[in-house]
């Protein structure tokens, strides 16, 4: 798979997205990416991608000749989903990335300043994602987060793809709380790990486990459960964590 990501900043996104695993699975072969350096496509002599909006005195707006020309720079554009990440797009869930990693590439456009001029949607099949209900100063962290939620499903970027099955939001259901060393927390010691962790028992450890997810998804996140089946031993932890005996 091969990820473009069309920023004014790429040697930061380089750094910010070649750490880690993803490092790991790009070093590997598992993907690419290439930066498309949006002032490269600016206009004029001074390279200029953004003029002052009509209408509105302050803030100023990304061209969409702009943005058009780079996208276009791309070889064989046409044939990967395009996206503009957008305060005001469709929020982004799971199954998108999920979606797109079964693809060949996709292209990532960072918006700057007031957002992009509205035309581009007219100019190009760019669909308009937002990472959620709030304002940064850039479309570099919101377009980062796509690319490493979609690369991170790719075969051999994440170690065990176990991990990735297990994820919230991947496996219909938040993750259980997790605990490593040491056993317990304070003085007295006050913060115990929770004894079924440490029973060997395996199958009272995966119950447990399946309770707390339950329990976390009713929560903090219920929309998650509408499309969920639970079984019958899931539908009596549900009705427990109902009584408040599970909340977490």
């Amino acid at each position: 798979m091969r990820i473009y990501l069309v920023t004014l900043f790429p040697e930061v996104m380089e750094a910010a997205l070649l750490r880690g695993v993803l490092k790991k699975g790009y070093d590997a072969g598992r993907f690419s990416f290439d930066c498309i350096d949006l002032r490269q496509h600016g206009v004029g002599h001074r390279k200029q991608i953004d003029d002052a909006p009509f209408g509105k005195q302050s803030g100023m707006v990304i061209r969409a000749d702009v943005v058009q020309s780079a996208v276009m720079a791309i070889p064989d554009y046409t044939h990967y989903p395009m996206i503009l990440m957008s305060p005001s797009g469709t929020a982004l869930d799971q199954t998108m990335p999920t979606e797109w990693a079964k693809g060949s590439g996709l292209i990532i456009v960072s918006a700057y300043y007031e957002g992009v001029d509205y035309r581009i949607f007219d100019l190009l099949p760019i669909v308009p994602v937002s990472v959620g209900p709030y304002v940064v100063s850039s479309g570099d962290l919101p377009a980062l987060m796509v690319a490493e939620a979609t690369v991170r499903l790719l075969p051999g970027v994440v170690g065990c793809m176990d991990n990735v099955a297990d994820d919230s939001y991947v496996s219909a259901l938040l993750e259980p709380p997790t605990y490593t060393q040491p056993r317990a927390l304070g003085a007295d010691p006050e913060y115990p790990v929770p004894d079924v962790l440490l029973s060997g028992h395996h199958q009272r450890i995966a119950d447990w486990k399946q309770h707390q997810a339950l329990s976390a998804t009713f929560f903090n996140h219920p929309q998650l459960l509408s499309a969920y089946q639970p079984s019958q031993a899931e539908q009596i932890m549900l009705l427990s964590t109902l009584k408040g005996k599970e909340r977490i």
